[in-house]
């Protein structure tokens, strides 16, 4: 039989769903579930059953109720990714639909996981957008401000283009407590790290990133305060930190020496020169 039949057959018609999670920035780092009883393997990866459903998909023509619903098990790894802390990779999700004769399976739906609810103990809830969402999205716009509006170490024509490998230095972390770090030893210059980005590998061989929001000395030491929990930050092993940028002209020059790349406007006059008293000409 083929698709068409299936789809028209009173006892063969209902679906199989596949579900493919994608999460990091290789081809491999991906979680591949299907709603069957068995195993099944669809363009040449397998897709392992798993106790997940999703709701309606709609497609209205507006964005409004564009938003889709997958329920999966709480202790899932993909629910795990925004247990605490948002993930630092944007997790994709594609669900195809068919049968499982022969590989015949059409894509239905795609788009990205936006956040994850909890049911009780037992099940998750992952909120999820059509790809479709993004495209209709309005591009930034660059504005006239005294602030460089460029993200730091950004690399391209009229971006940042900052030397992040020379602003990068490797720290050991002595002791991890919820968002502070204390590192083993005390920073040179510790002010020229605020703003500045943590890169650790966590347990699963993926990098993790955090934002620097302080930076202290506590016991002669250098403590880090990082804009989540440090979740899977090494003890003794070596992560990367690169220095921050308070996005005017001073620490543009003396912190990174990239002054020509400078995004900001700062000569703006501050008084309007049409003011009451100035003369008609």
């Amino acid at each position: 039989m083929n698709f068409d039949d299936l789809e028209g057959s009173a006892d063969l018609g209902e679906p199989i769903n596949l579900y493919k999670f994608s999460y990091g920035p290789e081809p491999e780092d991906c979680y591949n579930y299907t709603d069957a009883e068995q195993p099944l393997v669809f363009e040449g990866e397998v897709y392992y059953p798993r106790i997940i459903r999703r709701g309606d998909i709609h497609a209205s023509g507006s964005t409004d109720k564009s938003t889709l619903e997958i329920s999966l098990p709480n202790t899932d790894p993909v629910a795990e990714f925004f247990r605490v802390y948002p993930p630092s990779y944007p997790v994709v999700v594609f669900i195809w639909q068919g049968h499982g004769l022969g590989g015949e399976f059409m894509l239905q739906w795609s788009g990205k996981v936006l956040s994850c609810s909890r049911e009780g103990a037992l099940e998750a809830n992952l909120t999820c957008e059509p790809a479709s969402v993004s495209m209709q999205r309005i591009g930034l716009r660059r504005h006239y401000q005294y602030m460089c509006p460029h993200a730091l170490y950004s690399q391209g024509y009229g971006q940042c283009n900052a030397d992040k490998e020379a602003a990068t230095i490797a720290v050991y972390a002595e002791s991890v407590s919820g968002r502070n770090v204390l590192l083993g030893a005390l920073l040179s210059n510790p002010s020229h790290y605020g703003g500045g980005i943590v890169e650790w590998v966590n347990l699963s061989g993926l990098t993790e990133y955090r934002t620097v929001l302080s930076v202290a000395e506590v016991e002669g030491k250098t403590q880090l305060t990082l804009s989540g929990i440090a979740r899977e930050f090494p003890v003794g092993v070596a992560a990367s930190l690169s220095k921050g940028c308070a996005h005017n002209m001073s620490a543009c020059i003396n912190i990174h020496n990239n002054i020509f790349n400078f995004g900001g406007q700062p000569y703006i006059p501050t008084k309007n020169p049409l003011g009451r008293n100035t003369p008609f000409l």
